[in-house]
């Protein structure tokens, strides 16, 4: 699937969440920079209210890299991650998925009441129920919970 990706090699910057693919929890994210200058202007903050609290002699304070204002480790769940599984091991995961996904596109399309809305992307199948014998009424309640 590489050939899908082959334009953000040409991206200045990439958001990725880790919790689709990277198999963590919800909230762990990750921004990606070609150039690293423009990292402390993403997560800067200068709210007046913390001005009194600037950092001196070239002091970090990391509260300025993030919303939180604290110092959350959610980086170590991803990289105890890349640690244990390593490359390889991930990339077959990720297969793994793209084959799921890819059969359940498959077997959607044998069942009579079911349409798959989109040829199936990766890992993302997106369909519909689509019972054929209720009336308008029946779907309204079924769907709609009336």
């Amino acid at each position: 699937m590489r050939q899908l990706l082959e334009d953000v090699a040409r991206a200045d910057s990439l958001v990725w969440d880790a919790h689709k693919w990277l198999f963590q929890t919800y909230a762990c994210s990750m921004v990606l920079f070609r150039d690293r200058k423009h990292l402390a202007a993403f997560y800067s903050s200068d709210p007046e209210y913390l001005r009194d609290a600037a950092a001196e002699n070239g002091e970090i304070n990391y509260w300025e890299w993030g919303i939180e204002l604290t110092r959350p480790a959610r980086s170590l769940k991803l990289w105890l991650t890349l640690q244990t599984l390593v490359t390889d091991q991930i990339s077959d995961m990720v297969t793994h998925g793209i084959d799921l996904a890819q059969q359940t596109e498959s077997m959607l399309r044998n069942q009579p009441e079911w349409e798959v809305v989109t040829p199936t992307q990766l890992a993302i199948v997106k369909f519909c129920y689509e019972p054929q014998r209720i009336t308008p009424q029946q779907q309204d309640e079924l769907f709609l919970g009336a």
